[in-house]
């Protein structure tokens, strides 16, 4: 396929985005969209909720 216009396909932005988004926030731990995804996971499945009593 010829490229449209220098821009890049949806496709190859979902790609790229499966193979280095996590990497990124990983390295970027200061960014507020970073800091937002961390606020908004489940802490339900900690590591202490799994101890056997």
């Amino acid at each position: 396929r010829t490229p449209s216009k220098g821009r890049v396909s949806e496709a190859a932005l979902m790609a790229y985005m499966r193979k280095y988004f996590f990497l990124f926030t990983e390295k970027h731990p200061e960014l507020q969209i970073t800091q937002i995804i961390r606020n908004q996971q489940d802490t339900s499945g900690t590591y202490e909720d799994s101890l056997a009593s």
